[in-house]
């Protein structure tokens, strides 16, 4: 019998983020961990350059475990709409067109909230969860919070 080792382990690309950053296709499978230093913007790249099949995952943390000390905001470089759904505290956020952000917002997003978003390379489809969207703690949006 062979032996498993770390070369058939399923393990994760995880970058640290700390502030802006423009997201590039060679990212395809990366989970970002956002724990913001100050308001911050990750620009994907268009669906169309990041191709059918590209995928991130966005994750907000606080070393603390509590609310984000700033804003996160994510957005597409060719001012695309996002389609999808983020759900929280018994509550869903569905977004068909003309939201081109994904924002948490400092005063309610929490340690953990997360967004997974995938490019069928026309659009992009994100699946979030998050501790809460009644006070748009994560929501879509034509602007970024700032």
């Amino acid at each position: 019998m062979a032996k498993l080792g770390r070369y058939s382990a399923d393990r994760k690309k995880i970058e640290q983020v700390t502030a802006n950053k423009t997201v590039d296709v060679s990212d395809c499978g990366t989970i970002f961990i956002v724990n913001p230093a100050a308001d911050t913007l990750l620009t994907l790249p268009t669906s169309a350059a990041a191709g059918k099949g590209w995928w991130i995952k966005v994750i907000i943390t606080e070393l603390d475990g509590g609310s984000v000390d700033n804003d996160v905001n994510i957005t597409a470089s060719g001012g695309e709409s996002f389609h999808g759904l983020i759900t929280g505290d018994a509550q869903s956020l569905a977004n068909g067109s003309g939201h081109d952000f994904i924002r948490f917002d400092a005063s309610s997003a929490k340690s953990g909230d997360m967004v997974e978003i995938i490019s069928d390379g026309v659009n992009y489809y994100v699946h979030g969860l998050a501790n809460t969207v009644a006070n748009n703690g994560v929501s879509f949006g034509t602007a970024a919070l700032s």
